[in-house]
């Protein structure tokens, strides 16, 4: 069955994108504005959503977009600036673009985004007191919801989905914020450490989210003894 694609682009500016897309066998859709793209999603989620944004617009258009499903965002620029691009991801977008690529490079950007593995499709995976909802995009600790970012949330689900195995920054970085991010080890050290705000006791001495130095994180099964080594169960 073809990937559903929706083109979200004021005017005629995607048409030419729409036709590339039909003639490589793609069913695709066209939303002149944000309002329209969010009602035809509701109707029928696509697999993907190529959105082209301004800077003044782009990560809250990403925000509406990620809270109405679990299908791929790919921004590309109209333009778009650096931290208009780390905001968009913050708020959900799969993969962004910050500088003009012709049809056959953005097609390709697409399909590596439709490529790319999603998290684990379990409805909770539990570890220590905290739940994670893949389904609902939810993350609790005794019953009490702990407010994540998208960012956040796919980071999350990555070093859950391999629990107990450490994911290397490599895979976390194409995981959650794409190929070309693949040798920014800072996003990965970031975002771990909102996370560890977020879900330790002690974000100074994690837990749960344990590194494994110029290698990776791996989320801890059970409690992890002082020297860091790993009780499995």
């Amino acid at each position: 069955m073809a990937a559903r694609i929706l083109v979200l682009a004021a005017g005629d500016s995607g048409q030419p994108l729409c036709s590339a897309l039909e003639e490589l066998g793609y069913t695709v859709s066209h939303a002149g504005d944000l309002p329209e793209a969010a009602r035809m999603i509701l109707r029928e989620p696509p697999d993907a959503l190529v959105a082209m944004l301004s800077n003044s617009s782009a990560a809250q258009a990403c925000e509406l977009l990620r809270s109405l499903g679990d299908f791929r965002i790919l921004v590309v620029p109209e333009p778009i600036g650096a931290e208009t691009a780390r905001a968009c991801l913050d708020e959900g977008a799969d993969m962004v673009l910050l500088n003009p690529v012709g049809n056959e490079e953005l097609l390709e950007r697409l399909r590596a985004v439709l490529r790319r593995p999603g998290v684990v499709a379990s409805q909770a995976i539990r570890f220590g007191d905290f739940v994670l909802d893949v389904n609902a995009h939810t993350l609790s600790r005794d019953g009490a919801t702990i407010d994540l970012t998208p960012t956040e949330f796919r980071l999350l689900s990555v070093l859950a989905e391999n629990a107990g195995r450490v994911v290397t920054n490599a895979e976390l970085l194409t995981r959650v914020w794409g190929d070309e991010y693949a040798d920014d080890v800072q996003y990965v050290r970031l975002y771990i450490g909102y996370l560890r705000a977020k879900l330790e006791d002690d974000p100074a001495s994690p837990r749960w989210i344990v590194t494994h130095r110029a290698i990776g994180y791996r989320l801890a099964v059970e409690e992890d003894d002082a020297t860091g080594a790993q009780v499995t169960g």
